[in-house]
Formats: C-alpha cells, sequence, structure tokens
C-alpha cells in the first residue's frame, strides 16, 4: 500500500487560524482542501495562475438542461486534471 503522506503531500490548513503557529494538512484532506479551492476558484482569479480554477459561477443562472450539467461536468474534471493532478486517479461517475 502507498504512502499517503508520499502520495497526497502536505500543506497548510485553510482557512488560516490564530494560534501558535500554522496548522497542517495531509494526505487525502491535503487533496479534499485543494479540490475545494479549484471548484470555487475562477479563472483569471490567482495571480500568476490565469487558467487555475473550474469558473463554476458562469453557471449560475444558465438553464437546466442536459448541455448546461454535461458543460458543468466537462469543466470540473477538465479543472482537475489541469490543476490537481493528485486526484487524476479517484472514479467519477456521471
Amino acid at each position: 500500500m502507498r504512502d499517503p503522506l508520499k502520495t497526497y503531500g502536505t500543506g497548510i490548513r485553510l482557512p488560516l487560524v490564530v494560534q501558535p503557529g500554522f496548522a497542517w494538512i495531509s494526505g487525502a484532506n491535503a487533496v479534499e482542501q485543494a479540490l475545494r479551492a479549484v471548484l470555487l476558484t475562477e479563472p483569471g482569479e490567482r495571480i500568476g495562475h490565469p487558467n487555475y480554477g473550474v469558473g463554476l459561477r458562469r453557471y449560475l443562472f444558465a438553464p437546466n438542461t442536459l448541455a448546461t450539467r454535461t458543460s458543468i461536468r466537462q469543466a470540473i474534471l477538465d479543472a482537475i486534471q489541469r490543476d490537481e493532478n493528485r486526484a487524476s486517479n479517484w472514479k467519477t461517475s456521471p
């Protein structure tokens, strides 16, 4: 079995909280936090990474059609593949 710390890494827990030092996050929790960041970030919002993020806000008032849902799913999959490769081996269901 692979070591999750080596596979997924360790990082600073967000949001930052006031305490002595920083809180750390590792393993699958680190990947979950990174996925949340990708999903909630609009492209162009992150300095130095203009393509980072999914841009889900553009779908907020879109009609609830199969085409819209398919576009959302593809945007999420593309962003995860591009921005968070640690999650690329996870399975998704339609």
